[in-house]
């Protein structure tokens, strides 16, 4: 990166990280919608990456979210079977596909629904394999899409790769099973999230066990399992073990998954969901000035029953009846959530029109990347040394060799390179490009493209 860049792509010409990797993004069509990406992920084949993509669309679906499952395992695709869909997707007047949808209402593209017969082969070379995934993406109608389930394939190959480039990418679940050689495959999956910089919720064990029928004693089939000290190794969350189910399996074979009634993936579900839900709802009372009620600091008796225990649906109402009460207007909690994104959008696209609200606008105070003084180092030498290793990637040998100065730049530098990286992982998640500016795309979401705003925005795409 340039050291005059002004982090505005458009007028750049320049080759930096950062120009290449908006540069590989893919937009959805202007008619399609889709909150947020999640894919799951393995270093290795065999181990039920569509199983758990499966049981997540359907658990989501549940919870009455919009869900639709982009199937990228092209070469060896299972999606549709397990989901009983078969035939081949429609084609709008707009040529764009029609993602083919389940009897819950789940919507799914897959290479066997462009096939003529399901079973013929899919022999593609990896270019021909990743512009099919993009057009899944690009040149498919997903109508007002909640979850996004991408079904990756094995490995951390050219598909994987294009996925993280192209998609808009909210986070991954790693899929993994007990045998201790896992413990290397899921390093391979850790580290290239990391060098994507896409967030990880967690691992899901599969094949964790087997209950006997008779006796219900649960039989570790592979032996002990090693996933909670992966997940300590790596700092991850264990989002739920699946066992060996024979239910499981035939669900899957006859197409009926849907019925499948298993909560292993709760967690899992939970984890995702959080990832839409919470900001958006904190911003939408701290907007109203209704950050805190008092009858909402004690969670209700009979929370644990409710349909989504970890909203606390009973403290959520009170905002909504408040809000009604005040104003007159009835809201429901999904349009809740949608003026949070017109809030946080019109102040962005005003702040633009007064000189302002661009990614160079928002570096965050020079005291809050410290140490700031000599003395503050010291103070905290041991942390701070430590952070140089354990962060940054010195040896302790080259700590100590290091003069005080050189010790605060290192640790100055690494922690502001950690904040760009943090932007380019946030702005494309609220719809913005990597300039901070909202895209026309994401402005006509939310019923914002008011001609006033998209002509603040449209120069700075």
């Amino acid at each position: 990166m340039s050291e005059n860049c002004s982090h505005n792509c458009s007028s750049c010409g320049e080759t930096c990280a950062r120009r290449t990797m908006e540069s590989f993004r893919v937009p959805l069509n202007p008619q399609s919608s889709v909150k947020k990406v999640i894919g799951v992920v393995s270093g290795k084949g065999g181990v039920g990456k569509s199983l758990v993509t499966s049981l997540m669309a359907c658990k989501m679906r549940a919870r009455n979210n919009r869900v639709g499952i982009l199937d990228a395992d092209i070469t060896g695709p299972s999606i549709p079977k397990a989901f009983g869909i078969h035939g081949m997707v429609g084609v709008t007047a707009d040529q764009l596909m029609l993602p083919r949808t389940t009897s819950t209402g789940i919507e799914i593209l897959s290479s066997n629904l462009i096939l003529e017969h399901e079973t013929d082969p899919v022999i593609w070379r990896g270019p021909v394999v990743g512009g099919v995934i993009k057009q899944f993406w690009s040149e498919a109608l997903w109508k007002d899409i909640d979850y996004m389930f991408v079904d990756m394939p094995p490995g951390t190959g050219d598909v994987p790769l294009t996925v993280f480039q192209t998609l808009p990418v909210d986070g991954i679940i790693i899929v993994s099973s007990p045998q201790e050689l896992v413990g290397m495959i899921v390093g391979k999956a850790v580290q290239m999230a990391e060098m994507m910089k896409v967030p990880i919720l967690g691992i899901v064990e599969n094949m964790s066990y087997a209950v006997c029928p008779d006796c219900g004693k649960e039989i570790k089939v592979f032996g002990e399992s090693h996933i909670d000290s992966i997940c300590r190794q790596y700092g991850l969350a264990l989002l739920g073990r699946l066992p060996i189910d024979p239910k499981t399996a035939k669900a899957c074979d006859s197409g009926l998954i849907e019925l499948f009634e298993g909560n292993y993936l709760e967690a899992a579900v939970d984890k995702a969901e959080a990832l839409y839900y919470y900001p958006m709802f904190r911003t939408w009372f701290g907007l109203l000035g209704l950050c805190k009620l008092p009858w909402n600091d004690i969670v209700p008796a009979d929370n644990s029953l409710t349909d989504e225990p970890a909203k606390v649906p009973e403290h959520v109402d009170n905002y909504l009846d408040l809000y009604y009460g005040v104003t007159g207007v009835k809201i429901d909690r999904d349009e809740m959530i949608k003026m949070s994104e017109r809030v946080y959008n019109f102040q962005r696209v005003f702040n633009i029109r007064l000189g302002k609200g661009l990614r160079a606008n928002d570096a965050i105070p020079y005291r809050s990347q410290g140490p700031v003084t000599e003395e503050e180092y010291l103070s905290r030498q041991e942390r701070y040394d430590g952070q140089l290793v354990e962060l940054v990637g010195f040896t302790k040998e080259e700590v100590e060799k290091m003069s005080l100065k050189e010790k605060m730049a290192a640790t100055r530098k690494h922690r502001e390179g950690e904040y760009e990286k943090l932007i380019d992982a946030v702005y494309p998640k609220r719809g913005w490009n990597l300039n901070g500016v909202p895209t026309i795309a994401h402005l006509k979401e939310l019923g914002m493209d008011l001609p006033e705003l998209l002509e603040v925005v449209e120069p700075l795409q």
